[in-house]
């Protein structure tokens, strides 16, 4: 069975999947999972998980503390720096000593250690990490939440699909149907949820 819980994804210099990644992949997943397809194999069912009831929550900590005290510890190494590493579920990967919980729930997400990015610029490295696509041309591509919420969302429901604690991206070419709804401080609602007139009125 292929082990989806450490992805290893390389990338073209445009920012995409490589087509050899991808075959790679999905020979991968024909032969584990007896032919059910590339995008079962990759856990990209959107109609399986919809019913379900799947959510997607992105945690983006833009200044948070780097790899080294989180995911990908590297100790005794001269820029590893003093953190302590922690055996998680599965053998051989190990994550700092700051994170026990997860460490025991390794078996229910997915870490990527192999991604390296080609923007020198931080505000053009985020958008890449949000939309997967570089910051080239005129398209506008939408961010992942939005891609989700076009995916599993569902269009009658009162409250977004899309929930933004700060500023993100948009929903790009997706349209307004599934872009953020944007909270700009934790805690505090957004201004624009207060009705500006009386109910009465």
């Amino acid at each position: 069975m292929v082990n989806n819980n450490i992805l290893h994804v390389n990338m073209n210099r445009h920012g995409d999947v490589t087509r050899r990644d991808l075959l790679r992949l999905a020979g991968g997943g024909f032969a584990s999972l007896a032919g059910l397809g590339v995008l079962r194999s990759l856990g990209l069912n959107a109609e399986e998980m919809k019913k379900e009831g799947r959510a997607c929550i992105m945690v983006f900590l833009s200044g948070a503390p780097s790899q080294m005290e989180t995911w990908d510890p590297k100790p005794g190494q001269e820029n590893g720096g003093p953190t302590k590493t922690i055996q998680t579920a599965i053998p051989g990967v190990e994550f700092a000593e700051y994170w026990p919980k997860l460490a025991a729930m390794m078996n229910d997400i997915s870490v990527i250690r192999s991604m390296a990015g080609k923007e020198a610029a931080h505000e053009r490295g985020r958008y890449h990490l949000r939309t997967g696509h570089r910051l080239l041309g005129p398209t506008k591509f939408p961010h992942i939440g939005s891609l989700v919420a076009h995916k599993l969302g569902d269009p009658e429901s009162d409250i977004p699909n899309f929930v933004s604690i700060g500023n993100t991206v948009s929903s790009g070419f997706l349209g307004v149907r599934v872009a953020p709804f944007v909270v700009s401080r934790a805690g505090q609602l957004p201004s624009n949820v207060k009705g500006s007139v009386t109910g009465k009125r």
